[in-house]
């Protein structure tokens, strides 16, 4: 907290450039560039200092983060990709009490998620972080705020309300656990009963263990719950720099549930094909290995199951889907 004027200010500016920028950027700087963050930073000296940040940042909210290095797995959560917001537009304030408690809130004009944010509502973020251990970390986190639905966009003014937190546990040298749950509510939202609410919850459970220093396996189990219909295959990659939704629909989203009738897929009776509550299930298996601190590499297989038909088989929809992938990493 100490130093001159200019020890205590500070700017950051944070550019993606890629298909990620489209999912994540919501109104992008240009097709496949955004800039993720962009803020300038004061630490005013009261008490242990007060740090107050103006302009786009990463959210309050939830476990997983935009930068694939930080995330345990490659692929990203449910919980993450289709449930919470990636980056908020405002003034943000964070104090650091002792070492054990710290918290942060923020005012927000705007933000972006994989439906993006076609309303200036103002909105509220929070964050409370307790350290009663070495070992041992609590995140609780909030968000409110007359926000539109991914399938209500034309409305401008929807209260949403988002609750959760994140256990974190050093079990032991090699071996931590991290457990994340929410619970969300967005009024008018449904995309199934017009009028009524949405709701969407989820809980995600990690396992990271590293055998060497190079060598380790991260697990993730998760369920993610959209029993309004609201989050899922409503198109999740943003929009273009001219404003044209890039959506990403599960395959079997807008298509009628199919029954085998004589060895073919036909229509399902009563089957409308109209957007439908669905829970989601996914287990995710990564090895990573790390031959130089600078260069991580991960070979990763993916399994999604679905109480519904939304995942392509094919040429046909289906209730699961698995999916092998690799990442490489160089850190500079």
């Amino acid at each position: 907290t100490g130093g001159s004027l200019a020890d205590r200010a500070g700017f950051r500016v944070k550019l993606n450039f890629g298909e990620d920028s489209q999912f994540t950027g919501g109104s992008n700087f240009a097709d496949e560039v955004d800039f993720q963050e962009v803020y300038a930073q004061f630490i005013a000296p009261l008490g242990n200092g007060i740090d107050l940040r103006v302009g786009r940042q990463n959210t309050l909210i939830g476990y997983e983060v935009i930068e694939s290095p930080y995330n345990p797995n490659f692929s990203r959560s449910w919980l993450f990709g289709i449930g919470e917001p990636f980056t908020t537009t405002g003034i943000r304030l964070a104090y650091t009490v002792n070492p054990y408690l710290a918290f942060a809130i923020g005012g927000i004009s705007s933000f972006t998620q994989g439906p993006g944010d076609t309303n200036r509502g103002k909105s509220l973020e929070a964050a409370i972080y307790l350290t009663p251990h070495d070992l041992v970390s609590l995140t609780g986190f909030f968000f409110w705020g007359p926000e539109p639905s991914p399938k209500n966009a034309n409305v401008s003014s929807l209260n949403l309300i988002q609750g959760g937190g994140i256990l974190t546990a050093q079990i032991t040298p090699q071996t931590s656990f991290v457990i994340e749950g929410y619970y969300a509510n967005q009024e008018g939202a449904n995309a199934i009963v017009s009028g009524k609410n949405a709701r969407w919850n989820g809980i995600a459970g990690y396992l990271i263990h590293d055998f060497t220093d190079q060598w380790g396996i991260r697990i993730r189990g998760e369920i993610f719950e959209d029993a309004g219909g609201s989050r899922t295959c409503g198109g999740t990659a943003g929009l273009t720099a001219t404003g044209t939704s890039k959506t990403n629909v599960c395959f079997g989203a807008t298509a009628p549930d199919t029954t085998k009738v004589n060895g073919n897929e036909v229509p399902t009776v009563g089957s409308t094909g109209l957007p439908r509550a669905q829970t989601l299930w996914e287990t995710t298996f990564t090895l990573q290995y790390a031959p130089i601190p600078s260069l991580i590499t991960r070979l990763e297989f993916r399994y999604d199951k679905s109480n519904k038909n939304t995942f392509q088989f094919g040429t046909r929809a289906a209730n699961h889907q698995e999916t092998l992938s690799g990442e490489v990493i160089f850190l500079f």
